[in-house]
């Protein structure tokens, strides 16, 4: 768990930054012929669904070769065609087809023993009954965690419309297994789809199929044949052959004998397949999803260019560019685990926490003039303001995530006063690497039994009281600046002072007597007046005559609270 956290943190990190990104979109092409396609790339982000597509000529064993990988003689084969519909094998709990009819809004769940009167040219001729995609739900562990296993129609038989559903199927590929045979290797078809699958970047495997059928000899000039053909179809990019015999890879499957099916040759592929599967499926699903996106963007028309919008669709475009850049480059960003000491984090300040408390210091002088504490007034709308920009910073700025874990989140109180404020997304975000920060923690104080020790949420550092504090002394010495002056005296004492906590700080500050004894003699008149409301409230609840009440009164209860100890927005340990 614990060398597997952070690549794993990276990865999340990345896939926020491309779904914030596609967010954006979503509300950009609000309405408009880009909103259903930018939808579905959301739902493919927000379903890890990784779509690994097999492809290939008529009659090369695609289906074959996809039974024999889940030991199952699930998908028919044979010597007709398949009817011009994807076929996708994911996981699910119990077996199960679902199929999807041109012109028909629902899916039509159905046995698998039916499968061939849909799928096949057999029992489906000319796809006369519109089946657009078959879904085929199997509890296969190598289907597990979003990957759709995905069969479509050869390419080169008779039929043009299955050459043109696996075409038009391609930009949806995250990676491709190309499967061709010993029976003709290498066709005019297969060289020109091949140029075309070049263009979309994907992860390729390549697969020679049925080499029960030639001896070793044979099989090597073959293998040979088909290298120099794709080298010269595809340059030096040539990715790695994989020949097999998916019908004898199956029956050793089904036999339990585990050193034919090495001599099928199945096994070295379904390797490395489960290497890529387990070590760069998240780049590859990244990757193509950010092609898909900027292809998306490029197609988009002219009302979308207009000044207001083409900014922010630059914007957009700029941010997906980067996040490309950085996960194809030679080195990736990885966020290491975080080690920085209780020193370190008194010595190094907050992202968030500066930029918003800047923003907010000045406001101590518009609220001067208000009938509550005008520290805990500044302090209130800070903390929201922290608050929800916290939540946004915490799903991209690598930074503040690195802070957020050291400090092991918000403190009791804040952590349930961000909740109020935060958006369930927001928090989702920060406490899913929260909570994996603190397995990983509670990992290695299991290694280090019996002398554990691990630390806790509101044990180190609350970001939220940190930020608080530090803006409640720049406030502080800003109400000492400003009450220099006389006509800010003069407003002072037509407010509503400071509550008790924050008027003692203030006066530790002072030296001078006069302002603090006019600071004083404010407070007693606000005291008075306090006093007076919370009585004449009491009175006239208990004489049930509301409608008497005036907002002072009726908000005098409040007010007492925030004059005794402070606003409870800003709550935090001095």
């Amino acid at each position: 768990m614990t060398n597997n956290s952070s690549p794993l943190r990276n990865y999340v990190l990345e896939k926020q930054t491309l779904a914030a990104a596609l967010m954006d979109l979503k509300n950009l092409v609000d309405s408009t012929e880009y909103d259903d396609p930018v939808r579905e790339l959301l739902v493919k982000l927000a379903q890890d669904r990784f779509n690994l597509v097999v492809v290939g000529q008529f009659k090369r064993g695609k289906s074959s070769l996809m039974n024999a990988i889940i030991a199952r003689d699930l998908l028919p084969t044979g010597y007709l065609p398949l009817t011009s519909a994807i076929t996708a094998l994911c996981y699910g709990p119990k077996d199960r087809a679902l199929l999807k009819f041109k012109g028909w809004t629902l899916e039509q769940e159905i046995e698998l023993s039916e499968l061939r009167e849909y799928i096949t040219e057999e029992g489906n001729p000319g796809n006369a009954r519109g089946l657009l995609f078959a879904q085929i739900e199997i509890a296969s562990l190598f289907l597990r965690r979003g990957l759709y296993f995905i069969d479509t129609p050869g390419i080169g038989s008779s039929r043009h419309e299955n050459t043109q559903t696996t075409y038009e199927f391609l930009p949806e590929a995250d990676a491709v297994i190309f499967v061709t045979s010993v029976e003709g290797p290498l066709s005019e078809v297969e060289e020109q789809f091949l140029r075309d699958i070049q263009q979309y970047q994907r992860k390729l495997f390549v697969v020679v199929n049925k080499t029960d059928l030639v001896d070793h000899g044979e099989l090597k000039n073959i293998t040979d044949y088909i290298q120099k053909g794709m080298e010269q179809v595809l340059g030096t990019a040539v990715p790695r052959l994989f020949p097999l015999s998916a019908k004898q890879g199956m029956q050793a499957k089904l036999q339990r004998n585990a050193q034919a099916q090495k001599a099928s040759g199945l096994q070295e592929f379904e390797s490395a397949l489960e290497v890529f599967l387990a070590e760069q499926k998240e780049l590859s699903f990244l990757v193509s999803t950010l092609d898909r996106t900027l292809q998306l963007i490029q197609r988009m028309g002219s009302e979308l260019l207009e000044a207001e919008n083409g900014g922010q669709r630059n914007q957009i475009q700029q941010t997906l560019q980067s996040l490309r850049s950085q996960l194809t480059g030679e080195t990736q960003v990885v966020i290491a685990p975080v080690t920085i000491t209780d020193d370190q984090l008194a010595e190094k300040s907050d992202v968030v926490m500066r930029e918003v408390s800047q923003k907010e210091q000045g406001k101590v002088v518009n609220l001067l003039s208000g009938f509550t504490c005008s520290i805990c007034a500044a302090q209130s709308q800070a903390i929201f303001n922290f608050f929800a920009s916290y939540q946004y910073e915490v799903t991209r700025n690598a930074e503040v995530q690195e802070k957020f874990l050291a400090r092991k989140g918000f403190c009791h109180f804040h952590t349930w006063l961000y909740s109020k404020i935060a958006s369930p997304v927001g928090i989702s975000v920060g406490y899913a690497l929260l909570i994996e920060h603190i397995l990983s923690d509670m990992q290695a104080a299991m290694d280090a039994m019996p002398s554990a020790q691990v630390s806790f949420p509101g044990t180190v550092h609350c970001p939220a009281c940190q930020f608080l504090a530090e803006m409640e002394t720049r406030q502080i010495q800003n109400i000492v600046e400003l009450l220099q002056s006389p006509e800010q005296q003069d407003q002072y004492t037509r407010s509503g002072g400071l509550c008790l906590p924050h008027m003692s700080l203030v006066l530790q500050k002072i030296s001078d007597a006069n302002l603090s004894r006019m600071i004083l003699e404010t407070q007693i008149h606000r005291f008075e007046e306090l006093s007076e409301d919370l009585r004449s409230f009491l009175l006239k609840r208990t004489a049930i005559q509301r409608g008497l009440l005036n907002t002072e009164e009726q908000s005098a209860w409040i007010r007492a609270l925030v004059k005794m100890v402070g606003d409870r927005m800003v709550y935090y340990h001095h």
